[in-house]
């Protein structure tokens, strides 16, 4: 018969050998994962496995398993790590993405990530200088800094797609990217698109002014603006349209040269403050 001590020794060394049994077949599992025809999907799976399981973790190491996933050279495993498991070294990880210089990656991996620098991963975009990971990033990825996409985008001289910028994206100056475009359409011929934001802008800005269908209804406009002076850009409008909206008489050619005017004098707004800004740098 077994004394106390040896009964111990015993049952802790049958627990012992479960638990490494349990652990190598862990191994095994994330060696068939890591060798998949169907990587992805199986690390991935394999991650979400693991997440909770701390032992294994330690048994592993944190720091192998982030270079085991690392040289996977997908975001989406990346990803999976950075948002499954506790600890693990984030910059590592992001800088891994990053390198594989991808615009295309580098969006995904933003889209499919909450515990990332999105400032980070902004500025790896931007560098790249791809007009529409730029766009779909300003789009699409909470908290992303409009201007500078904006400023980015302009920098490329895309027309396409500062046209889309303004056009899709929450909070763009769609003036300043009707000024841009303007000055790509006086090398090239994008005057479709430019067109087709001024439209954007008057169904947008200047839509109380064109919907108004009757003398009475104008005059509700023009109170309404003069009551909001000083909000927005309604001191312009005031400026602009007036004459247009206080006569009767008024007519839509009367209305087109007001837009035209509108226009022409935000954007001309837009060149000075570019031109106050290239002195500032000059400086």
């Amino acid at each position: 018969m077994l004394n106390n001590k040896e009964l111990n020794e015993k049952i802790k060394a049958f627990f012992n050998t479960k638990e490494k049994s349990n652990l190598r077949q862990t191994e095994i599992l994330m060696k068939n994962a890591f060798s998949s025809d169907y990587l992805m999907y199986d690390v991935v799976n394999f991650i979400s496995l693991i997440k909770d399981d701390q032992e294994f973790i330690n048994y592993i190491g944190l720091e192998n398993l982030e270079n085991k996933v690392i040289e996977t050279n997908n975001e989406v495993c990346i990803g999976a790590l950075i948002d499954n498991i506790e600890g693990v070294n984030i910059q590592k990880l992001e800088d891994a993405v990053i390198n594989m210089k991808n615009a295309f990656i580098l969006f995904n991996f933003a889209c499919i990530t909450v515990n990332t620098n999105k400032e980070k991963l902004e500025n790896a975009i931007i560098e790249i200088k791809n007009a529409k990971k730029i766009y779909n990033f300003a789009r699409y990825i909470k908290g992303a800094n409009i201007e500078k996409l904006e400023n980015a985008i302009i920098e490329i001289k895309n027309a396409e797609y500062i046209y889309l910028f303004a056009r899709d994206v929450k909070g763009a100056n769609m003036y300043k990217c009707l000024y841009e475009i303007k000055k790509l359409n006086s090398q090239n011929n994008f005057s479709d698109l430019e067109i087709s934001l001024e439209i954007n802008i008057i169904l947008r800005d200047l839509a109380s002014i064109h919907n108004c269908v009757d003398a009475e209804e104008k005059k509700q406009v023009l109170i309404e603006l003069i009551s909001n002076r000083y909000e927005d850009n309604n001191e312009v409008k005031l400026g602009v349209y007036f004459d247009y909206l206080n006569n009767p008489e008024a007519t839509n050619e009367d209305l087109d040269k007001c837009d035209k005017e509108y226009l022409d004098y935000m954007c001309s707004l837009e060149e000075v403050k570019l031109s106050n800004k290239k002195k500032v740098k000059a400086k």
